[in-house]
């Protein structure tokens, strides 16, 4: 039984939180209802500012900004420096290595049967849109990659 007052305790507290709501006039901040109608404990420094009496209703803050400048003055004459001697060096001083030749090979040399594939593939493609030129091309490559092998 007393879960039931229980439960119907938070009930009417939920109610009556509800039409307290409604009950409120718009210029009201804090909702009031009979039950739980208190003064408000909160400083004059802690409350909301309205936007309308406040200094920013009339445009941007004065805000003003300090530029403070402390790079020193060789500092970008440092970083492009830096960046030319390193793309000198990576670009036409450094002797090639195995990584660049491996970048150098194109991907059929890399995968095995790939370019016959894609061959065979563009045939079928050609033989049925009726481009013989085309299809004509792709047999004679597929004949020297045969020839090759």
């Amino acid at each position: 039984m007393n879960f039931l007052k229980s439960r119907f305790a938070g009930f009417k507290l939920f109610r009556n939180l509800l039409t307290a709501s409604i009950r409120c006039e718009p210029s009201s901040i804090h909702l009031q209802s009979r039950s739980y109608a208190r003064k408000s404990t909160l400083d004059p420094d802690d409350a909301p500012i309205r936007f309308s009496t406040s200094g920013a209703v009339h445009g941007i803050a004065d805000i003003r900004r300090i530029d403070v400048d402390d790079t020193p003055w060789y500092q970008s004459i440092a970083v492009v420096g830096s960046v030319a001697v390193f793309l000198i060096y990576f670009c036409v001083l450094r002797e090639e290595n195995d990584i660049d030749i491996e970048l150098d090979k194109n991907l059929y040399d890399r995968v095995e049967g790939l370019e016959v594939t894609n061959l065979n593939v563009a045939r079928k493609y050609f033989l049925e849109q009726g481009n013989s030129l085309e299809v004509k091309k792709i047999d004679v490559r597929l004949k020297e990659l045969a020839a090759k092998k």
